[in-house]
């Protein structure tokens, strides 16, 4: 498993709207290294409105929908947006309530460090099987 920001959010939201672009550099920055970024929107009704929204935004992250809010229960989230950075192994490492404030520094570190654990990890499965 990667490790995942899954990020909380919804088109009539207005902090939702400025954070996009800062989830769109955190993306860039770090997909190629493996974060896998998941926003899921919790608008209702048909997929149209928010799939023109994240085109509009120019996001290449993976949009989801969870309409009915299990996600909010799931990890009690409050409102959105919300973020939640979850390690390799499933962990819930960062609830991030609100928008993630730009230049995102606090969140960075966290993303970095789960990144380096998770490439540890890896390696160490990777030596095991070459000795066996």
């Amino acid at each position: 498993e990667p490790v995942t920001l899954l990020h909380v959010w919804a088109t009539w939201c207005g902090p939702c709207q400025k954070e996009f672009p800062e989830i769109e550099a955190i993306q860039r920055e770090f997909g190629p290294r493996g974060l896998r970024i998941v926003a899921v929107s919790v608008d209702e009704g048909d997929d149209d409105p928010v799939r023109a929204f994240a085109e509009d935004k120019g996001a290449t992250f993976e949009i989801g929908r969870d309409p009915d809010g299990s996600i909010r229960r799931l990890y009690q989230g409050i409102g959105v947006p919300e973020s939640y950075l979850i390690s390799a192994d499933g962990r819930l490492l960062v609830r991030q309530f609100g928008a993630i404030p730009e230049g995102a520094a606090a969140m960075r570190a966290e993303i970095e460090k789960a990144l380096e654990a998770s490439s540890q990890t890896s390696r160490s499965g990777e030596l095991k099987r070459a000795s066996m």
